[in-house]
């Protein structure tokens, strides 16, 4: 989740050049029609926002809104005497699955607020964790700036994977090597990086490649077919112990409706037959201000073991092939009984631990303390809906 709000405690501060407080905005439900006003709140800070139709597609296309029949708020706004927006927080629904229960899951977004307002932002959190209805509350994108106003309401860190590192393999190395000099403003940054980019090739061959041959056929999939529900199916009849994001087939179009339209995305299945045993989306996520061009393993189920290995194999060679600088993995989980860091020569350390979550529902809080009832990727929360 996009945020922009430090530590804040909800009372009135003295700001200078704008007497001795600041006005009191008024808190209210989110409506489609203040787009315009959110985008100039997050220009201000810095922040990307959606266009209209992909904003209101997070709502107006999701399978968990609509069956709630508009009985769910998108999210909340902050708003000054003179009407104008001085803070936002969305919220999507979603659905999880856990010992045979469906489980009705509120995840924010873009929680921003204008600093002479910074000490009403917590208000707007307050909204979000006072759902009535809600059995689980998930946060897999949390920033550092973020952390403890988030941490305030009870919230705890998932007890599965690494969240606050990430390992990745550069597939263009001088490319990398000038986006990292760019990133520290070094001058001449081409002609600096051909000394970093010799190195990273040697730190490449320090680690164990992935096998490229599977007992699995490997395929390539421009969407998410039927195939795609009967393998969701299994996978909870599977893993009836384990938090599972709802993976059916019209809850994948909608998560990644726009990045696959815009040919962000990558799906590659492992088929035994015509029978999908596991599958990976590898999804883009460039930094534009440094100019490094990277993808990340967003999501990976499986039914059988052994396919990870050429499926990573297989994008590494698609990333040579494509000028992409890193293939990333966040969270550093281990799939398949591999661990893709002992794989992975490069490895870097987030500011915090990104994925928090807090559990309203009765016996889920002491059940999601043991780590094998998670299976948390990229996937969770609003960290791929792009």
């Amino acid at each position: 989740m996009q945020t922009a709000v430090p530590t804040v405690y909800p009372v009135p501060t003295m700001e200078a050049g704008r007497g001795w407080f600041s006005s009191v905005p008024r808190i209210r439900e989110a409506r489609f029609e203040d787009h315009g006003q959110l985008v100039d709140l997050a220009e201000r800070h810095s922040l990307n926002f959606e266009p209209l139709a992909a904003w209101k597609h997070l709502w107006t296309e999701n399978p968990v809104y609509n069956a709630l029949e508009g009985e769910w708020p998108i999210g909340w706004v902050l708003q000054n005497e003179a009407g104008d927006i001085v803070g936002y927080l969305g919220n999507i629904p979603l659905n999880y699955y856990f010992r045979g229960e469906r489980l009705l899951v509120a995840t924010g977004r873009c929680w921003v607020v204008d600093q002479h307002y910074r000490s009403y932002s917590v208000l707007l959190m307050a909204e979000h964790f006072s759902q009535k209805g809600v059995d689980l509350f998930i946060n897999a994108t949390l920033k550092k700036i973020a952390v403890d106003a988030y941490s305030s309401f009870g919230t705890r860190r998932v007890p599965a994977g690494r969240w606050d590192r990430a390992v990745f393999w550069v597939t263009d190395p001088r490319g990398f090597a000038e986006s990292v000099l760019a990133s520290r403003n070094a001058r001449h940054p081409r002609l600096l990086s051909l000394p970093l980019s010799a190195a990273i090739l040697l730190a490449n061959k320090r680690r164990p490649a992935f096998k490229s041959h599977s007992k699995f056929q490997l395929d390539i999939a421009e969407g998410f077919n039927d195939d795609f529900d009967v393998f969701w199916q299994e996978l909870k009849l599977r893993y009836p112990d384990r938090l599972l994001a709802e993976h059916s087939k019209i809850a994948l179009q909608w998560h990644f409706k726009h990045v696959l339209a815009e040919k962000r995305a990558w799906i590659v299945t492992a088929k035994d037959g015509s029978r999908i045993v596991a599958y990976a989306v590898f999804m883009r996520f460039d930094n534009e201000r440094i100019g490094l061009k990277r993808v990340r393993l967003t999501d990976f189920q499986e039914l059988e073991t052994g396919a990870l290995p050429a499926m990573m194999s297989w994008a590494l060679g698609c990333c040579r092939r494509e000028g992409i600088h890193v293939l990333e993995n966040i969270g550093v989980q281990n799939y398949s009984a591999i661990s893709l860091e002992d794989h992975a020569p490069f490895a870097r350390q987030l500011p915090n631990w990104m994925f928090q979550y807090k559990a309203d529902k009765k016996g889920l809080s002491e059940a999601l303390l043991d780590p094998a009832a998670w299976n948390p990727s990229s996937f969770d929360g609003d960290g791929s809906l792009y």
